[in-house]
């Protein structure tokens, strides 16, 4: 073989070596320079699909929540806490279910979605009951439900003080006509509720007090929650609690606490939006 015949098989050779070490090295930090460059962006987008989706399920619930008082001459749909078996809005009651507590069936039945009563104005879609970014599941998997609906939207509880008719009286609001302080613009009907204080579809805020959280909003669009109002528009609100905006999910049921705040701004802020003093 002459030498240009060699040569050639030895440049041959040379270039099916594939990349050298520092090559590879090279190609590797470059990709995770892309990468950090790339995620939060696709995380920000993520972000902001769970929100719009978040805001489409409010939308359409509380379309179902107005259908339903259309069909029967403004009467709001009942909505029953855990004290009662009374006709609701949704059915079953979430909870925690991992060993040793015993499954809970009513984390993944959607026909406690389906058989509650707004169920046949939602056109049996389950989804919208859930927001997107709930991701945490239960001990079979993802739970069913995020959104509970506020307690004085014709709440329906054995215990007066849980539907704030006592030490003083304040407006439980059975028909649509009644909802006049606060406006529909502002009166609150659903809301995300965080995930280890949901139970029964009831949202309870006792309006006795201003630190002192019954029941606890979730924040999971980056410390915001979801609400939809009375007249049918959603939109988030940001918590300026950090006992709220930056509470993690423990897997472990609720008790309730006293906000580190005294009054509490967020507390003031939802009390406001649930109703009012009767008479007012």
């Amino acid at each position: 073989m002459d030498a240009k015949v060699a040569r050639v098989f030895r440049n041959r050779r040379e270039k099916d070596r594939g990349f050298t070490l520092i090559e590879l090295l090279a190609v590797l930090a470059v990709g995770a320079l892309v990468a950090a460059e790339l995620l939060p962006a696709m995380a920000a987008n993520r972000e902001r699909a769970d929100i719009t989706r978040c805001i489409s399920n409010h939308k359409q619930l509380t379309t179902a929540w107005k259908m339903y008082a259309d069909d029967n001459n403004g009467a709001i749909v009942p909505n029953a806490d855990i004290t009662t078996s009374s006709p609701s809005w949704v059915l079953g009651v979430l909870s925690w279910d991992f060993p040793p507590v015993a499954p809970n069936p009513d984390n993944t039945n959607v026909l406690k979605l389906t058989g509650g009563l707004l169920g046949p104005y939602c056109n049996k879609s389950t989804s919208i009951y859930k927001c997107p970014a709930d991701t945490v599941p239960a001990a079979r998997g993802p739970r069913v439900r995020s959104v509970s609906m506020n307690g004085m939207m014709n709440g329906q509880s054995s215990q007066p003080a849980v539907l704030n008719q006592t030490p003083v009286l304040y407006q439980l609001f059975v028909n649509q006509i009644q909802i006049v302080n606060p406006n529909p613009s502002l009166a609150w009907v659903f809301i995300d509720e965080q995930a280890d204080s949901i139970n029964d579809g009831f949202f309870r805020v006792d309006m006795s007090q201003t630190n002192n959280w019954a029941n606890l909003p979730a924040n999971y669009h980056e410390g915001q929650g979801m609400l939809s109002y009375a007249d049918g528009h959603v939109e988030p609100r940001r918590w300026t609690d950090s006992s709220i905006a930056g509470r993690t999910i423990t897997k472990v049921a609720y008790t309730p606490f006293s906000a580190p705040a005294n009054p509490n701004t967020d507390m003031i802020w939802l009390q406001n939006r649930t109703t009012s003093l009767q008479g007012n």
